[in-house]
């Protein structure tokens, strides 16, 4: 009988590297059986951990202080320098950014993410030593930091929680609540100049923001307040907002031309405007940032009725407004995205809504600086024979266009 020489024998656990990552990939959302993998070998041991350890989610209900409670879990964690994504859902409780966040901070040393939800951040805590040591300590980088629904009880505390980062790739702030008036659409640029605030956040540079206000904190307001203590008007490339008044959007477009260096914009809508708002769409003009190249803009969000009688005439009226800012950007933009909602069974909305012949005239006097077009459509019904009739209507309704432009079209299901 022949032997196999002992120099080709491989050991039953011997797998190329990248098909081990690849098995192992495969297998992150499952955490019992990643626990598993990590009894394996030594060679499985901490490619397992790593997925094992790296989104930390952490949900408190019962105490108060949600940032004190999860700062002693996170003392008896095993492997915090495993954690690349933090979630904290914890409505209605306390975590303090002055104090508490810091220290959080400096335990999770390979923190890419961070994610609250729900939170207050008011202080309630006294500062200890290691407070101290943490918030003198280097500032940190995140890839993506997201505040949702949490409650500041002034506008300090919101950006004493910006300024424990040097860089955030992408800040997210969704309908978070801050007790400070909206400053005024006339006087907002002479008041980012000239307001003196007490705290500042000098080396802070945020490449992109996605914003969505509340009733207690407009989204211009939130915007307003980064951009005043920070250095991210200069470092900002794309700005998403969505707004609920006619106020608001004027505020948030008289801010876009101080980002020297924004590249795209996207416009959004959370609530529909009053008819007489869209007139606000017709003072927008985006001329004066001349190194935008992307923008994107969402059509009202109405749903598709045949009363009153004058409905339709007027959300047409809306949508054309919106559609209308195209005819003024500037010269550096090379593509559009315009995202239309259809609401009714029939396709009405698509047919009725909007002024195709217009459509095409608008772009038409900028298809010269454009490389393309995107039509994103959000269906209400989303049935699954639906998208094809949809994406043929806008098709022929887009047949001259066609000629002189590329044009995309597609279904958009979540944001943007």
């Amino acid at each position: 009988m022949m032997s196999v020489p002992e120099s080709i024998v491989l050991d039953r656990h011997s797998i190329p590297q990248d098909i081990l990552e690849c098995i192992l990939d495969n297998l992150q959302d499952d955490k019992s059986i990643l626990a598993s993998c990590t009894l394996v070998c030594g060679s499985w041991s901490e490619p397992s951990r790593r997925r094992l350890f790296r989104t930390l989610r952490r949900r408190s209900k019962k105490e108060e202080d949600a940032g004190g409670s999860f700062l002693q879990f996170l003392r008896q964690h095993p492997y915090p320098h495993l954690i690349r994504v933090l979630e904290l859902y914890a409505f209605g409780q306390y975590l303090c950014t002055r104090h508490i966040l810091p220290v959080i901070l400096s335990r999770l040393s390979n923190l890419a993410e961070l994610r609250l939800w729900g939170l207050d951040t008011r202080c309630g805590c006294e500062a200890t030593d290691e407070h101290k040591a943490a918030s003198s300590l280097q500032l940190y980088r995140l890839e993506r930091l997201e505040f949702n629904h949490l409650a500041h009880d002034t506008t300090m505390s919101f950006l004493q929680a910006l300024g424990h980062f040097s860089e955030i790739t992408t800040l997210v702030i969704n309908c978070d609540a801050i007790i400070r008036p909206s400053p005024s659409g006339v006087t907002i640029v002479q008041r980012l100049a000239a307001d003196v605030w007490p705290i500042t956040s000098e080396r802070l540079r945020v490449r992109s923001i996605s914003m969505r206000g509340s009733i207690a904190a407009t989204t211009s307001s939130l915007l307003y307040s980064v951009l005043a203590v920070t250095p991210s008007v200069r470092s900002l490339r794309t700005i998403r907002v969505t707004f609920d008044s006619a106020r608001d959007l004027r505020v948030c477009a008289s801010l876009l031309p101080l980002c020297a260096n924004l590249r795209e914009v996207h416009f959004g809508q959370w609530l529909t405007f009053d008819q007489k708002d869209y007139e606000a769409w017709d003072h927008i003009d985006l001329g004066s940032c001349d190194m935008l190249e992307e923008c994107t803009i969402a059509t009202t969000m109405i749903p598709f009725a045949s009363e009153p009688g004058d409905s339709l005439d007027s959300r047409l009226q809306q949508n054309m407004s919106i559609i209308n800012v195209l005819s003024r950007l500037p010269r550096s933009v090379h593509h559009v995205t315009i995202i239309l909602y259809e609401a009714d069974p029939d396709l009405g909305s698509l047919r009725d809504c909007y002024d195709w012949e217009q459509i095409q005239r608008i772009l038409s006097t900028i298809a010269g600086q454009l490389r393309y077009i995107t039509f994103k459509i959000v269906d209400n019904h989303d049935a699954s024979n639906r998208y094809t009739q949809i994406r043929n209507l806008v098709a022929a309704q887009t047949a001259v266009l066609q000629k002189v432009l590329s044009i995309q079209i597609a279904e958009l299901k979540d944001g943007w």
